[in-house]
């Protein structure tokens, strides 16, 4: 089950970073296992890493995205030890600190941040700048030699015995042959024209001059130092993005506000009741909502009890505990009955009742929830769009998780 849920969670976050690439990243996971991936960071320019290209490994756990994976760089760049666990906040080094919304981009362009500075950690080296240079021009080299490099990266491998460039005698490098385009549009790889296009702009912004009061504006007289000053423009209305839908828990209602051009649109919503899933059941019960507890990414939302996909909330447990009642026999979150209290049943009910009995396996953590009346769930829908507050019960590795989280809190 949990190599399930990080096998879909893995294939959405890949689809999303072939069709939204972040910047001097390069990322793919193994074709044979999912739970491994690779990734080639470009250094940045205006640092020692530039022009470098560094491979490395991100590998996940079969409870990803609940637990944190390691991270290593293969590639020698002076900043991290060879095929050595990096110690940073999104590793496995701190599963207090992981956050299940962090995803393999978040991952790889944390390292690429905590790579150009200048923090220590387990997994990292200490040189000079000369010496981050030095291996940075002979980092394709190195990647050329390394045989899961090549499995993985094979377009790289191409690209880099085409515009491998040539050490000159005065120990320079030449520029590839593919900086020297002038047109972007010649270079049929999408990549490298991202890379092209930034090293031109940084090109063109070294070659402007320095001087911004030289210009055709007369904006730069109204400061002494000759700089350019900003014109601040209040943002109109359809200019402030999309707003919260602030939907909250209460009687249920519609709140009406009045838009451009006289038109009505419907917000902050109240609602405290949802269908709720118990999955290891098969079963689904409308039931109260009682508290937001956990949310993801916002702490001012759980303090308000704002409802949105994927908070952590309270539910009634009242409609559970009745269907587990009724369909085993079992009272749960209570002591069992003595025999005076205990109802007469039909001799063919209690032998319907004691064959459900030996199939039903309720979870500890989940079983002792009953007793206080309220079960943990995650909201599964988005209230502010749909209007409804629907979910499921957590579980197994999910529910640990989130008790973890609920306790470090405290």
């Amino acid at each position: 089950m949990a190599y399930k849920q990080a096998y879909k969670r893995l294939t959405k976050e890949y689809k999303q970073i072939q069709e939204n690439p972040p910047p001097y990243i390069l990322c793919r996971p193994l074709e044979e296992n999912i739970l491994e991936w690779h990734y080639v960071i470009t250094g940045p320019p205006g640092t020692p890493y530039e022009n470098g290209q560094y491979h490395g490994l991100v590998v996940f756990p079969p409870e990803y995205p609940f637990r944190p994976p390691a991270i290593k760089m293969i590639t020698p760049s002076g900043r991290f030890q060879v095929n050595t666990r990096i110690c940073l906040s999104m590793s496995d080094f701190h599963e207090d600190s992981w956050n299940p919304s962090w995803s393999v981009s978040t991952i790889v362009t944390g390292l690429l941040s905590f790579m150009t500075g200048d923090e220590h950690t387990t997994g990292s080296v200490v040189t000079s700048e000369r010496t981050k240079r030095e291996l940075a021009l002979k980092s394709r080299a190195y990647n050329l030699a390394d045989a899961n490099f090549a499995h993985v990266f094979p377009d790289l491998v191409q690209e880099y015995k085409t515009y491998q460039a040539p050490e000159q005698p005065n120990g320079q490098v030449a520029t590839p042959v593919a900086h020297n385009v002038d047109d972007l549009q010649d270079v049929q790889d999408p990549e490298d024209r991202v890379r092209l296009q930034q090293l031109k702009t940084q090109t063109e912004q070294h070659t402007q001059p320095s001087h911004p009061g030289w210009g055709a504006d007369s904006r730069h007289k109204r400061a002494a130092t000759g700089a350019k000053r900003a014109q601040f423009r209040k943002k109109r209305k359809f200019e402030l993005g999309r707003q919260g839908a602030n939907t909250k828990i209460g009687t249920k209602r519609i709140h009406s506000v009045r838009t451009r051009g006289g038109n009505v649109k419907y917000r902050a919503l109240r609602i405290e009741t949802g269908n709720f899933s118990w999955a290891s059941e098969g079963v689904s019960r409308k039931t109260r909502v009682s508290g937001v507890v956990y949310h993801p990414s916002n702490n001012e939302l759980v303090r308000t009890n704002t409802l949105t996909k994927s908070a952590i909330v309270q539910i009634d447990a009242t409609p559970f505990k009745q269907y587990f009642e009724q369909h085993y026999g079992i009272t749960l979150g209570k002591k069992a009955k003595t025999a005076e209290e205990e109802t007469k049943k039909s001799n063919k009910l209690q032998r319907k009742l004691a064959a459900r009995a030996g199939e039903s396996k309720i979870e500890a953590a989940v079983s002792a929830q009953f007793g206080s009346g309220k079960l943990y769930a995650a909201i599964s829908s988005r209230p502010g769009q749909s209007g409804r507050c629907d979910g499921y019960i957590l579980e197994g590795e999910e529910l640990a998780f989130y008790l973890r989280r609920l306790t470090a809190k405290k």
